[in-house]
């Protein structure tokens, strides 16, 4: 990417696992972790959790999904900039989603990976 000006921070780390309530135990039980919400996006459970300063989202494979990492998310209050540096790059546009106060994106790079881009609106 060739602005070194656009900023873009972690957000979270967003994981597909088979039973969403036994793995938030395990992370609460072996290290730091804290529950913070349960949401719902359209019918996708997502469990939110802090580990060590790391947001942590688990929602479940449903036996639609291999467990693992789904995305990394990352924020910016410079949305548009950062999007077009990742499209520039080879990146594709997924997703493009609004709720409430939140603007999302998901982009899959050429190899799979795959990022959500926030901007929450002040």
């Amino acid at each position: 990417m060739k602005d070194n000006n656009v900023s873009a921070l972690f957000h979270h780390i967003h994981l597909h696992v088979d039973d969403i309530n036994s793995m938030a135990n395990l992370f609460e039980k072996v290290g730091s972790a804290k529950f913070i919400k349960r949401t719902v996006v359209g019918s996708k459970e997502i469990l939110h959790l802090k580990f060590d300063g790391v947001s942590l989202l688990l929602s479940p494979t449903n036996g639609e999904r291999p467990p693992g990492i789904n995305h990394l998310g990352i924020s910016s209050q410079e949305f548009d900039k950062v999007s077009e540096e990742f499209r520039e790059e080879g990146w594709e546009v997924i997703d493009n989603l609004v709720n409430n106060d939140l603007r999302m994106q998901f982009l899959k790079s050429p190899e799979g990976v795959i990022i959500e881009l926030l901007e929450e609106k002040q």
